[in-house]
């Protein structure tokens, strides 16, 4: 429905400069809160990154995707969210866990 509303141009952009670390953090800390059935790991940039984005939409992101690595996990298994920069220098959010993963 995320993506539907997007393709659709439903979805109005409030593109401002934003801090990676920051959102990430605010995701991870909220599921620590809502979920207890998870170890949580947080690997954020030794910096803070600063990206131009609508930060409401980001964190719209992040929590769909934890909250489908929380459904997809073994209770008591690690789920990781980071941040970083590729080689390239292209900033990253990432969502890990140890599920049962998706078909190529």
């Amino acid at each position: 429905m995320f993506l539907a509303r997007g393709d659709a141009g439903r979805t109005s952009l409030e593109i401002m400069s934003a801090g990676m670390n920051r959102i990430i953090r605010e995701v991870y800390e909220e599921s620590l809160m809502i979920d207890e059935d998870h170890i949580y790991r947080l690997k954020e940039a030794p910096q803070e990154i600063s990206i131009m984005a609508d930060e409401g939409l980001i964190k719209q992101a992040l929590r769909i995707l934890t909250d489908n690595a929380s459904k997809y996990t073994k209770k008591g298994e690690e789920i990781i969210l980071a941040t970083g920069m590729t080689e390239n220098g292209r900033p990253y959010f990432r969502v890990q866990d140890s599920g049962i993963g998706m078909k190529e």
